[in-house]
C-alpha cells in the first residue's frame, strides 16, 4: 500500500480540503490529478509535509513510523491525553495526516504505508517512553464535599492502606493448613467458597479483611453489604495458582501446595502467579454482581480472562517500584505502555437489572471495573501490590447514571480503590527483579509446650480455624486450652503424605519457649522410623509345589533378578515385572496359570 491507495479511499471534497492546506493550485479538481499532486507534494518535500502537520498529528506519525508503521488509538490517547486522529473516509474538512493513515473495520489499528514510513522516519524523532505521574503521599481522608456540594459525614472518608507483602506468607500458610485439614469447601460449578469456608478463612486472616462497609450510623436495613474480599479470594486463588484442586466440593492440596506449605518460598509464589495468569476457568468480573449477562449469551463476546490478566501483569511490570499511582493514572499508564485489554467485544450484551433498558454501552467503564477487581481482590491479596481505599458506597467512579442503577449503592465493592503501587514482592513475581527475601514468619506465642507432650494454649490467645485444623492432625484435644501430642495421630498423618517438618515448624513458630527435649526426641524417633521405609510396591505372590523348584527359580540368572524368595515355596514378583517373569519361568520349562 502507498499514499495513493490511502487517498484513493477519500472523497473528492476531502482531497480538495487537503490540497488547499498543501498549497496545491485550485485549478486541479479531478480526483486522479489531486491524488497525483498530493503524492508528489509529500515525496518531493517530506520535511515541508511534516512541518505543516499539527503537533498531535506529528506525534501520531512518530508513534507509527517507529512502531512497525501502526498505532493503537487507545494507547495513543492514553499516552498523550488527547484524542487520536482517525482516518477520514467521509466529510469535507480533511487534514494532511489523512493522506498517510488508514484503517479497516476489522481492526482498531491505524496504519501508515511502508513507503511513506521509510520516507518520513528520519524527519520525526523517536517518541519517548510514557511516564507515570506518581503521588508522593497518600492523604488521610477522601473529601467529597466539593463534589456533592453539601455537608454530610459520608462526604469525608478515612483512607485505609493495605500492605499485603508483610503478611502474605503467613496468611497463605494458614489457608493451606485449612485445606490440609479438610476444612475448605467450594461450590462444585463455580469453585467459589461456601459461606462456612468464607467464615473460616476470614477468621484465619493474618490481618483483618478490608473494611468496605458503610458506617452503621449512616446506613439502614436496606444498605447494600460489600461482603468479604480476601476471605473469598483465597479459596479461589489457591486453585488458580495451582496449589489446590477441588474434589467433590472439598479442596485438596496439590504437590505444589504441599511443597509451598512445607517451605513458603517466594519462588513458589512466583510460579503460582504464572499459573494464575494462564487460568481461564475463573473470570474476576463475575465478582461485580450487578453486571448481569456474564454467564448467559454475553459469554460469546467475552474475551479470555488469561488474555486480560497477561496484559495487566505485563503493564504492572513497567510501573515504578514503591510509587503510589492514583487508580485513574494506573489505568491510563497501562494503556499508554501498550498493554490495553478488553473485557467484551460487545458491551451492550452486559446490562444492569434488565437487558432491554439497562444495557451498558460503555466499553471503558467495564474494563476499568475488571481492573479494580483484579488489583483489589487478587493481586493485593497475594501481596504483589499495596492499595489505598475507602468504602465504595455512592461513589460510582464508572458506569453511573445508567438505567436501573438508582437503587444500587455501588457498582462493585471495589469502587473505593483510590491508589495502588507495586512492591518488591510484586516486582519479583512479575520477573522484573531476580531476587527477593520474604519477611520472617511472625511468632505468635500461641501456646506453651510441656515436657509431658501437652500443649497449653494461653488463656489470652484465641485459636484460629487454621490453628485448630493443624493441631487436629497430630494432637488430641483434652479441653479448650489443652491438647496432647499423639504418636498414633502423627503416624496417620505421615501415612497420608504429611511431613514431620510441617509439625515441627508449626510448633516452633507458635510456642512461647521453644520445643522441649522430650518432644524433639519423639519427633526425631518418628522421623528415623519414617525414613526407614524407602518405598512400597504392589507385588504378586507365586506358590510352587516343590521347595526345590522355588529355589531354582529364585536363583536363576534371569528369573532370579525379577523375584525374591519368600519362605520355602513362594516367590514375590513386583507387578511391574510380571510379564518378564512369566517369560523367564517359561524358559525354565514351567508355566504360570493366568
Amino acid at each position: 500500500m502507498d499514499a495513493t491507495d490511502v487517498m484513493d479511499s477519500l472523497r473528492v471534497d476531502t482531497l480538495e480540503s487537503i490540497a488547499k492546506q498543501a498549497g496545491i493550485p485550485k485549478s486541479i479538481t479531478r480526483k486522479a490529478e489531486l491524488i497525483e499532486a498530493l503524492d508528489r507534494f509529500v515525496k518531493s518535500d517530506p520535511a515541508g509535509f511534516v512541518d505543516r502537520l499539527a503537533p498531535v498529528e506529528r506525534n501520531l506519525l512518530a508513534e507509527a513510523v517507529h512502531n512497525d508503521n501502526r498505532v493503537e488509538p487507545l494507547v495513543f490517547s492514553a499516552k498523550y491525553n488527547v484524542g487520536c486522529p482517525r482516518p477520514h473516509p467521509y466529510g469535507k474538512n480533511g487534514s494532511l495526516i489523512h493522506m498517510v493513515i488508514s484503517g479497516d473495520r476489522y481492526s482498531t489499528e491505524i496504519k501508515v504505508p511502508q513507503t511513506i514510513a521509510d520516507l518520513l522516519r528520519p524527519l520525526v524523532p523517536k517518541p519517548a517512553a510514557p511516564m507515570p505521574v506518581s503521588v508522593e503521599h497518600i492523604p488521610d481522608t477522601l473529601d467529597l464535599t466539593d463534589e456533592r456540594g453539601r455537608a454530610d459525614p459520608t462526604d469525608i472518608r478515612q483512607i485505609h492502606v493495605f500492605r499485603g507483602e508483610r503478611t502474605v506468607f503467613l496468611e497463605l500458610r494458614r489457608m493451606l493448613q485449612l485445606v490440609q485439614g479438610g476444612k475448605a469447601r467450594v461450590q462444585p460449578k463455580s469453585g467459589r467458597p461456601t459461606p462456612a469456608t468464607q467464615r473460616a478463612m476470614a477468621a484465619s486472616l493474618a490481618a483483618p479483611d478490608f473494611d468496605l462497609e458503610l458506617p452503621a450510623a449512616e446506613g439502614n436495613k436496606y444498605t447494600l453489604k460489600s461482603g468479604p474480599v480476601r476471605a473469598h479470594a483465597w479459596a479461589v486463588l489457591v486453585q488458580q495458582c495451582g496449589w489446590c484442586k477441588a474434589s467433590q466440593g472439598v479442596l485438596k492440596l496439590t504437590r505444589e501446595g504441599q511443597r509451598l506449605l512445607q517451605d513458603p518460598l517466594a519462588e513458589a509464589l512466583r510460579d503460582g502467579v504464572e499459573r494464575l495468569a494462564m487460568d481461564d476457568k475463573t473470570d474476576e468480573l463475575q465478582r461485580i454482581n450487578h453486571i448481569r449477562g456474564q454467564t448467559g449469551k454475553a459469554r460469546r463476546w467475552m474475551t479470555k480472562p488469561s488474555e486480560r490478566r497477561e496484559a495487566i501483569l505485563d503493564g504492572l511490570a513497567e510501573w515504578p517500584l514503591n510509587e503510589w499511582l492514583a487508580f485513574d493514572e494506573a489505568y491510563r499508564f497501562l494503556n499508554a505502555c501498550g498493554h490495553p485489554f478488553t473485557v467484551t467485544e460487545n458491551p451492550p450484551s452486559l446490562y444492569f437489572c434488565e437487558q432491554r433498558y439497562g444495557y451498558i454501552p460503555e466499553q471503558d467503564g467495564i474494563d476499568r471495573q475488571y481492573l479494580r477487581v483484579l488489583l483489589f481482590e487478587s493481586l493485593a491479596t497475594l501481596g504483589l501490590i499495596d492499595i489505598a481505599f475507602v468504602y465504595p458506597h455512592f461513589l460510582w467512579p464508572e458506569l453511573g447514571g445508567g438505567w436501573g442503577t438508582d437503587d444500587m449503592d455501588f457498582c462493585g465493592r471495589y469502587d473505593g480503590l483510590l491508589y495502588v503501587r507495586v512492591n518488591p514482592l510484586g516486582m519479583y513475581c512479575l520477573a522484573v527483579s531476580d531476587q527477593y527475601t520474604p519477611p520472617a514468619a511472625q511468632k505468635r506465642n500461641l501456646f506453651t509446650l510441656l515436657p509431658n507432650r501437652e500443649i497449653a494454649v494461653a488463656g489470652s490467645q484465641q485459636l484460629l480455624p487454621g490453628d485448630v485444623s493443624m493441631l487436629e492432625l497430630f494432637a488430641l484435644k483434652k479441653s479448650d486450652h489443652l491438647w496432647r501430642i499423639d504418636r498414633q495421630l502423627i503416624l496417620d498423618y505421615l501415612e497420608c503424605g504429611g511431613l514431620l517438618d510441617d509439625i515441627s515448624r508449626f510448633l516452633a513458630e507458635n510456642a512461647t519457649e521453644g520445643i522441649p527435649q522430650t518432644i524433639r526426641v519423639l519427633l526425631d524417633d518418628l522421623q528415623a522410623k519414617a525414613d526407614a521405609v524407602v518405598n512400597t510396591e504392589e507385588a504378586w505372590l507365586v506358590e510352587f509345589q516343590d521347595p526345590a523348584v522355588a529355589a531354582l527359580v529364585a536363583h536363576d540368572s534371569k528369573a532370579g533378578k525379577l523375584c525374591l524368595l519368600s519362605g520355602e515355596r513362594h516367590v514375590a514378583v513386583a507387578k511391574t515385572n510380571e510379564r518378564a517373569f512369566r517369560t523367564a519361568v517359561k524358559k525354565l520349562g514351567y508355566v504360570l496359570p493366568r
